[in-house]
């Protein structure tokens, strides 16, 4: 473990929930509910800044990388939190947030009240540009602009509490955006109306593929990111476990073609069998300590089953089929299959990925 760059990154503090200033900037952030990637405010999220209110590592158990670290912006460590990578990402930029403390005060909260930071943040986002472009019209005057002023504290109190604004946003943007009407829903990011998550998939092709055809709708682990491959940004371990699998080559996270489908398959299949085999996502092949080898040996150390790696595989495969009966029988077909039109329609505006959008030429739709 302690060799392997990515697993490292992981376990030392301040842990993979900091990660905005840097891996952010590369594949590009999600600002301001998606409008923009433009952040000159990346510098407040820097380690150094969250160290200062750092609490130590969250006891994971069976986790000796224990990935959540502890963060509180209380000297009597009252009010602590742990913060996943979706908590600074929706909290914080998508929201217009450069001050740290109040994405961690909103992160304890959540914890508090049983909120999912990143639907939550989202919601906020929704919201926030429907009360912008002037479609929700703010009678209680509660501050929803993209920066610090945004009464986020009290939205999430209003939220949990179900009153005011809140009673609406405690559903989620999807069922918000029905109410208010006025074409709100193009400003709800969801696919099968659960929320996006905050890793741009314009500038991650795997990515967008994984959002838009995953059973349960976005999640941001559906399978290992596109900047892990990348053939500017890629770890240098990558491929060591990708070989296996079929993946021999570094691709542009932004490429879209019948490699990146292919990749995709694969990625995606070894996940699905690590969440099906309750092994951590953040150990499991290919980047991380354990090999696809390494996982069915440790399915047979625990178990006593002779497996191997291609029946790990196709467990994988078995679980995300069982997904998809389940979601035919309740009446999703493959027109549910989609991306939010914003990442078709709107190009990304700044950074090293500037220009890229998704394609609606049947490779995601």
């Amino acid at each position: 473990m302690r060799s392997n760059e990515l697993a490292m990154w992981q376990h030392n503090a301040p842990g993979f929930g900091v990660w905005i200033h840097t891996h952010g900037i590369d594949a590009s952030l999600c600002v301001n509910n998606y409008q923009t990637s433009k952040f000159p405010s990346t510098n407040k999220y820097d380690t150094k800044n969250f160290m200062k209110y750092y609490r130590g590592e969250a006891n994971i158990p069976g986790c000796p990388m224990n990935i959540i670290k502890k963060f509180s912006v209380s000297e009597e460590n009252e009010d602590i939190g742990g913060i996943h990578q979706e908590a600074a990402g929706a909290l914080g930029p998508n929201l217009g947030i450069t001050d740290i403390t109040k994405i961690i005060k909103a992160n304890v909260l959540c914890n508090k009240y049983g909120l999912d930071p990143n639907s939550l943040g989202y919601t906020i986002s929704f919201i926030q540009e429907c009360a912008a472009k002037g479609i929700y019209n703010n009678a209680e005057n509660i501050n929803l602009d993209f920066n610090d002023n945004l009464d986020l504290l009290s939205l999430i109190e209003m939220i949990s509490e179900r009153t005011g604004v809140g009673d609406l946003l405690a559903e989620g943007s999807a069922r918000a955006a029905k109410e208010i009407g006025n074409s709100s829903s193009k400003y709800a990011l969801t696919v099968k109306n659960n929320e996006m998550v905050p890793f741009e998939p314009r500038s991650q092709t795997n990515l967008a593929l994984g959002y838009a055809t995953s059973p349960t709708g976005p999640r941001y682990d559906i399978c290992e990111h596109d900047w892990d491959y990348d053939v500017n940004y890629g770890w240098e371990h990558t491929l060591d476990y990708s070989r296996t699998v079929g993946i021999l080559e570094r691709i542009p996270m932004e490429y879209v073609g019948r490699k990146k489908v292919r990749n995709y398959k694969a990625l995606n299949t070894i996940w699905s069998a690590a969440d099906g085999l309750s092994i951590s996502l953040f150990s499991t092949a290919p980047t991380r300590v354990y090999s696809l080898e390494d996982m069915a040996k440790l399915i047979r150390i625990v178990t006593g089953w002779e497996t191997s790696s291609y029946e790990v595989m196709r467990i994988g495969e078995l679980r995300n089929q069982i997904y998809r009966f389940y979601n035919y029988r309740e009446g999703f077909t493959s027109k549910d299959d989609y991306l939010p039109e914003r990442f078709f329609n709107l190009e990304i505006d700044s950074g090293p990925q500037k220009r890229s959008k998704n394609r609606q030429d049947g490779i995601y739709r």
